[in-house]
C-alpha cells in the first residue's frame, strides 16, 4: 500500500510495485510504500519512502490563429514554452506536421532564443522561451476553408509530444479595372456630360468586398449598368460598373479621380479623371 500523494493521473500497482499513467500536474510528490510479510503467523511491515519528481511543459496556447491573409503574404506569431517543473526538460524536436492541409506553408522562424541554440537542447527549470512560428500563404486553399497545420514539440516530459494547431484564412480578391483613366470632351460650363463607364472585375478566387467609392473634382457618379455599391460584394469572376459624368463650373482644365476602397491587397483602386470646361 502507499501513503502520501501521487499526482492526478498516476496509479501505484501494489503487486508489481510500478507507477503507471500520465501525470496531469508537475511538482515534487513524497510518498511511502509499505509492504507486509507473514511468517509463522506473524505479520511484519516494511516501509520505504520515495520522492517522485514530475516535470511539465507549459504552452502559452494550444492554437495559433494567423487571422486573414492575402495569398502570398507572410506572417508570424509567438508561442511561449515554460518549464513548470523543478528539473530540466530536454527538448528533442520542434517541427511542422499533420494533421493539416497546408503543412508546407508553415515554419518555425526562431526557436527558444537565447536559451537554446540547437536541438536537442535543455530548458532549465522555471525558465521560459518563445518560438516564433511563421506562415507564407502560397497554398491555394482559400477562405472559408482554413489553411491548417500542427506544431509538434517533442520533449522529455510524460505528456510529450505537445501539439499546437495552426490556422489561417487565406483570401485572394483581385480588383481589375477596364481603364485607369477617363478623359471627357470639352463641356459647356453649367452643363453635364454623358456618362463614361469603367468596369471593375474581381479576377481573384474569393469575394471582393467594397468599402467606399468617392469622386472628386467637377465630376459625379452616375447610375448605369450594374453599378458598384458602397459596402457591396463582387463575387469571384463577377463585375460591376463605375459610371462618371463631367459638369464643369468654370472654364479650363479640370481634373479629379474616383477612389474605390476594398479588401484587395492593392486597395485603393484609382480612376483618374480629366476634362475641359468651355
Amino acid at each position: 500500500m502507499t501513503s502520501g500523494s501521487l499526482p492526478s493521473g498516476l496509479t501505484f500497482n501494489a503487486t508489481t510495485g510500478l507507477i503507471s499513467g500520465t501525470p496531469t500536474s508537475a511538482g515534487t510528490f513524497p510518498f511511502t510504500v509499505t509492504a507486509s510479510n507473514t511468517f509463522n503467523g506473524n505479520v511484519d511491515y516494511v516501509s520505504q519512502s520515495y520522492t517522485l519528481t514530475v516535470n511539465a511543459m507549459g504552452l502559452s496556447t494550444s492554437s495559433l490563429n494567423f487571422g486573414t491573409l492575402h495569398l502570398g503574404q507572410v506572417a508570424a506569431q509567438p508561442i511561449t514554452l515554460t518549464n513548470t517543473g523543478t528539473t530540466p526538460i530536454t527538448i528533442t524536436s520542434v517541427s511542422i506536421t499533420g494533421p493539416g492541409n497546408a503543412v508546407g506553408e508553415y515554419g518555425d522562424i526562431t526557436f527558444c532564443t537565447p536559451l537554446l541554440t540547437k536541438l536537442p537542447g535543455v530548458l532549465p527549470a522555471g525558465k521560459s522561451c518563445p518560438i516564433f512560428v511563421g506562415i507564407l500563404a502560397t497554398a491555394k486553399i482559400f477562405s472559408p476553408t482554413a489553411s491548417t497545420a500542427t506544431l509538434t514539440i517533442t520533449d522529455s516530459t510524460a505528456a510529450s509530444p505537445h501539439l499546437v494547431r495552426l490556422t489561417a484564412q487565406v483570401i485572394n480578391p483581385q480588383a481589375t479595372l477596364s481603364a485607369s483613366s477617363l478623359t471627357f470632351a470639352s463641356q459647356t460650363v453649367g452643363t453635364t456630360s454623358g456618362a463614361k463607364t469603367v468596369t471593375l472585375t474581381n479576377t481573384g478566387n474569393t469575394p471582393l468586398t467594397l468599402g467606399t467609392i468617392t469622386v472628386s473634382g467637377h465630376f459625379a457618379l452616375a447610375s448605369s449598368g450594374t453599378p458598384c455599391k458602397n459596402s457591396g460584394t463582387v463575387a469571384a469572376g463577377s463585375s460591376c460598373t463605375i459610371s462618371v459624368t463631367f459638369a464643369p463650373t468654370a472654364k479650363g482644365t479640370c481634373t479629379g479621380n474616383v477612389k474605390i476602397t476594398d479588401n484587395a491587397l492593392t486597395s485603393p483602386q484609382t480612376i483618374w479623371l480629366s476634362g475641359t470646361g468651355k
